[in-house]
């Protein structure tokens, strides 16, 4: 792929910043990503912890913040550990119930 390639599909965006921004996100990570790195983020349902985070890091450290967020989004379930034992020894402040009303409506 040359310059002019990429200045034409460029090009091809028009005004949209949102796709632009995630067309060098992706230039970024074709380019730059390991084949390790790059072959995870296809398969980042199946791939190990390590690996994810791997991924993860590899996103944020290039600053490839769209892609970060559409892998963390779609892969939500690695984030959401439900467990109420963190909240059984907390020390409620007076006013925690009057501010769940206000977060909640």
């Amino acid at each position: 792929m040359t310059h002019e390639q990429l200045s034409e599909r460029w090009e091809q965006f028009g005004n949209c910043e949102y796709d632009k921004a995630l067309y060098v996100e992706y230039m970024i990570f074709c380019n730059l990503s390991s084949d390790e790195i790059f072959n995870n983020y296809l398969k980042a349902g199946e791939i190990t912890e390590k690996a994810f985070f791997d991924v993860l890091d590899f996103l944020y450290s290039n600053q490839c913040y769209i892609l970060l967020y559409k892998l963390m989004r779609d892969n939500k379930i690695r984030f959401v550990k439900p467990d109420f034992d963190r909240i059984k020894n907390i020390g409620f402040k007076d006013n925690v119930e009057e501010r769940m009303q206000r977060w909640y409506y």
